[in-house]
């Protein structure tokens, strides 16, 4: 018979073991990305393709659901990540440089270290965007425009993002002066476009590839054309030297078991040698760019360092 002392010392080898036995069973239930945009944009596209093929890699049979947490160009979403329990079941998307930028612009409860960054999957470029009937329909026609003193007002997702950051340069090479709509993610800014609401936004690809009837596309913000939009010429054919656009990875809770952190890792890494994710993502214009956690964290680290940069010699609001 056991003792007093043996039966403690069980139940204290138990206590220990049983984060172990929940690592080795995990996923036992449902999965959330959460998503710091609403339905439609880039972010929001890329995060249920990713989702599938997650269900598909990760041991276990859990579904993975996208929550949308619109709000503060992000920040809401990533204040929940950064709060949740580090156990493996609440997964964020970090953007950058628009995750960075509105930390560095606005008092947040998190930073680079609150949480575990895992893989990215996309760099989405940036397009400029008007309705298909609008009399701006070239770069010339928006240069134009300007110097005639209109005053345009132009949608984004929000201040300190890629697409904020890409308006500021088309209005120092076209000589504009826009009035900002910050509009909580791409996918709005594209539908108040459509609705007629604004002149002009910024969006990604992926996020008005869809609608190509209903819009008319100024020019794509990339070192050479979209293979999804092959007759819309770059910024830099047109002889202004911009290039712009979102990479879209995903993080943890600081403090997810190591074994989950390397499940995730392996099930992204799976995804890049499967076919299909490949054609889904391409399917949804969204181009895929694998980088590993470790190459993705120190691309943040680097992006972080850019943008603090530009907030010291030029802050944005």
């Amino acid at each position: 018979m056991l003792n007093n002392r043996n039966k403690m010392t069980m139940m204290a080898g138990l206590v220990a073991l049983m984060p172990l036995m929940a690592q080795a069973d995990f996923p036992d239930k449902d999965i959330t990305i959460v998503v710091g945009y609403g339905p439609g944009g880039g972010t929001d596209i890329t995060a249920r393709v990713v989702a599938r093929y997650l269900e598909k890699y990760l041991d276990g049979d859990a579904s993975v659901v996208v929550k949308n947490v619109k709000g503060a160009g992000g920040v809401i979403a990533l204040t929940q990540v950064s709060r949740a329990d580090p156990d493996g079941y609440t997964v964020g998307t970090f953007n950058v440089p628009a995750s960075i930028g509105r930390m560095i612009d606005r008092k947040v409860s998190y930073d680079l270290d609150s949480f575990d960054f895992l893989s990215s999957v996309t760099s989405d470029p940036n397009t400029l965007i008007t309705q298909s009937d609008d009399d701006i329909s070239t770069l010339d026609d928006l240069k134009q425009t300007c110097a005639d003193g209109d005053r345009l007002t132009l949608g984004l997702a929000g201040y300190g993002g890629e697409d904020h950051f890409a308006a500021k340069q088309i209005e120092s090479a076209l000589g504009c002066h826009f009035t900002y709509v910050p509009l909580g993610g791409d996918g709005s800014a594209r539908t108040a476009l459509m609705g007629g609401h604004i002149d002009l936004a910024v969006v990604n690809v992926s996020a008005a590839y869809n609608y190509q009837d209903s819009l008319n596309f100024l020019g794509v913000m990339d070192e050479s054309r979209s293979e999804y939009m092959q007759d819309v010429p770059t910024f830099k054919e047109q002889g202004y030297d911009i290039e712009m656009a979102s990479t879209r990875g995903y993080v943890l809770p600081k403090g997810t078991p190591k074994a989950i952190v390397e499940q995730y890792n392996e099930a992204f890494a799976k995804m890049f040698d499967d076919s299909e994710f490949l054609k889904d993502m391409s399917r949804e214009a969204v181009p895929a760019a694998y980088l590993d956690a470790d190459a993705w964290k120190a691309l943040v680290q680097q992006q972080h360092q850019a943008v603090v940069e530009l907030w010291t010699n030029d802050p944005w609001k």
